[in-house]
């Protein structure tokens, strides 16, 4: 209630509608919280979302950008580490932007052709097959 009675506080109508709003939007969310412990449901369920990656990213995409086929993603060149402690041109530990992990001996990785920018296989091809950019900086594929 108080919120949106802030947000329409620009006119006094526009508290009083604002309040008004936030007051019935409270109720509401009220009667279904009650009903749902009524129903037995536990409250640690209660309001808690359970979205996939791919759901929530669907729901963000504004410009309407669509990914890469799986077969274009498997033609993108991948090679494997060959050893611990892969470094950058400035002398820093590569890791996946994508999981936020160091490179391993063993794994394999796909370097992107426009960018030159670095990912575990699975972290990439999985971004890829949603969006047809790179997630550092932007640029197409």
């Amino acid at each position: 209630m108080i919120t949106r009675a802030i947000t329409g506080q620009t006119t006094e109508t526009g508290f009083v509608r604002g309040a008004g709003i936030g007051a019935v939007a409270g109720a509401i969310v009220a009667v279904e919280l009650l009903e749902s412990l009524l129903n037995g449901d536990s409250s640690s369920k209660v309001g808690t979302l359970e979205t996939s990656y791919m759901e929530i990213s669907d729901i963000f995409d504004v410009q309407g950008t669509r990914g890469m086929p799986p077969e274009s993603v498997d033609k993108l060149p991948k090679f494997n580490i060959i050893r611990n402690g892969t470094v950058d041109h400035c002398g820093e530990n590569n890791s996946c932007s994508i999981c936020l992990q160091d490179f391993n001996e063993g794994e394999t990785a796909r370097e992107l052709p426009n960018c030159k920018h670095l990912f575990h296989l699975l972290c990439i091809d999985g971004w890829l097959i949603i969006q047809a950019s790179c997630p550092v900086c932007r640029k197409d594929v």
